[in-house]
């Protein structure tokens, strides 16, 4: 591990060789001096780390171990072509981290069977004493992208089980297949090998988060964050476990930590923003909204998302024109949201204003055009139960969630709110059941004005029973 690699002795005696001026440390080689790049990049240094680098190049123009830093640096920007500018310049191209760097700009463009049938060329080139660790390394090259099955071509041809690279990215492999348990005792094997391994707690936080064991998860990461404070990961999943428990304030430190060292500024700001909405600090979460927008590019997976809770923020403020415009900007460009969510939206601004008549043709359209899609009509209830019509809402509810399966976890908190406007005390206990047990979330977020202050959501329907009924 890294980790491991920096806190040795010879690392910290070639870091301080490097630190200090004079002729010495020009005797460092380029791979050395990449190592110091690193290490400047895991404390969160880039300048320093490329400054290493750079003058790694002044020393050996065309190294390999550089100049795949830099490419790196550069894909971390977006910036395919530059990445591609310096592995063009390395002076080995028989190098194996050389042919791993090609086929992972063939995977950035999006050229995954080209990278798959370049590096199957390069198989057959390389000694066989190198082809067990070649395999690994590419099998490894694939699950780094989430190219899960790929990853498990290239696995199944290793037979270094016990090797840890190798559980790993098995473990890995079987969350993608939903194998959850499994990779869970992959993980903690790992754990129990090397428990000073943020990588290893982080995974089994994944899993553990995927069975909806919140505290678990929470514990794995404050081992992994307690190694790592600057885990991305970990940061992340003790937020979204502190949500999902219904601590907003906590969680709210946790994505603030999140957003102050990740280049993902969009998704951080986004995530504090809805944070603070659920916390009802609508005033505080629009700036935040406004940033993640700002910050995002069109191609952003969560434009749609931070449209729609941008909006949603604005109503609650009462700041109706601005929501409007923030409507009309996402219609502007269709890459923003599903069309037919985008009109469930502006449905609901103009319900909220009284204009019921092109409200409804609006969501009727989106009705249709969607195939009565379970999400478009979750929408339009939840529109219209926010906007008193309550009991249009219930029906509509009623008739789609009750054709779902068992694993939908969405709109049952609403349910449950209404039949409690319509007194319909069975109903209520039944969906508020239902809404705790799969969504502690929603529930919190809809039903908490019903409870005392603090109630933790899995204690809500007992209160309800004792209290409500």
């Amino acid at each position: 591990m890294l980790d491991d690699f920096f806190n040795s002795n010879e690392f910290k005696k070639q870091l301080q060789l490097y630190e200090q001026d004079g002729a010495e440390k020009a005797t460092l080689d380029s791979e050395i001096l990449t190592d110091i790049a690193d290490y400047y990049r895991s404390q969160g240094q880039m300048d320093k780390a490329l400054q290493a680098v750079d003058y790694a190049l002044t020393l050996y123009p065309g190294a390999t171990a550089p100049l795949i830093f830099k490419a790196r640096a550069a894909l971390a920007d977006d910036d395919v072509q530059r990445a591609d500018g310096y592995l063009e310049c390395i002076d080995d191209k028989t190098d194996l981290d050389y042919h791993y760097m090609k086929a992972e700009l063939m995977i950035c463009r999006r050229q995954e069977d080209d990278a798959d049938a370049y590096l199957e060329a390069r198989l057959e080139e390389i000694d066989a004493a190198e082809r067990p660790d070649y395999v690994l390394d590419v099998a490894t090259l694939f699950g780094d992208y989430d190219l899960m099955e790929l990853a498990d071509k290239w696995l199944s041809r290793s037979d270094e089980t016990d090797l840890n690279d190798h559980m790993e990215l098995r473990g890995r492999i079987l969350m993608a297949k939903g194998e959850v348990e499994a990779a869970q005792k992959l993980f903690e094997e790992l754990v129990e090998r090397n428990p000073f391994s943020a990588v290893y707690w982080n995974l089994l936080a994944c899993t553990q988060y995927m069975q909806q064991r919140y505290d678990d998860t929470i514990a794995s990461c404050e081992y992994a964050i307690a190694i790592d404070p600057r885990n991305e990961e970990s940061l992340v999943n003790k937020a979204n476990s502190l949500s999902m428990l219904g601590n907003y304030e906590e969680a709210f430190v946790y994505y603030e930590r999140y957003a102050k060292i990740t280049r993902a500024h969009d998704l951080a700001e986004m995530y504090c923003g809805i944070t603070l909405s659920y916390l009802g600090r609508y005033a505080e979460s629009i700036p935040l909204l406004h940033d993640a927008l700002a910050h995002s590019t069109p191609d952003s997976p969560y434009l749609s998302e931070i449209y729609h809770e941008l909006v949603l923020a604005l109503m609650k403020e009462h700041r109706t024109d601005e929501a409007l415009q923030y409507v009309e900007e996402a219609e502007a460009d269709p890459r923003t949201m599903d069309p037919n969510e985008l009109k469930v939206l502006h449905g609901h601004v103009l319900l909220s204003e009284g204009q019921v008549e092109e409200a409804q043709r609006l969501m009727g359209e989106a009705y249709v055009d969607s195939g009565m899609s379970a999400v478009i009509v979750r929408r339009i209830a939840v529109s219209l139960y926010e906007n008193g019509y309550t009991k249009m809402a219930f029906d509509m509810l009623l008739a789609l969630l009750d054709d779902l399966d068992e694993r939908s976890i969405e709109g049952y908190s609403y349910l449950a709110a209404c039949a409690y406007e319509l007194d319909r005390k069975d109903d209520f206990l039944k969906y508020l059941q239902v809404a705790v047990e799969r969504n502690a979330i929603e529930a919190r977020c809809i039903l908490s004005e019903l409870f005392p202050p603090e109630t933790p959501p899995q204690d809500y329907y007992e209160y309800a029973k004792n209290n409500l009924i």
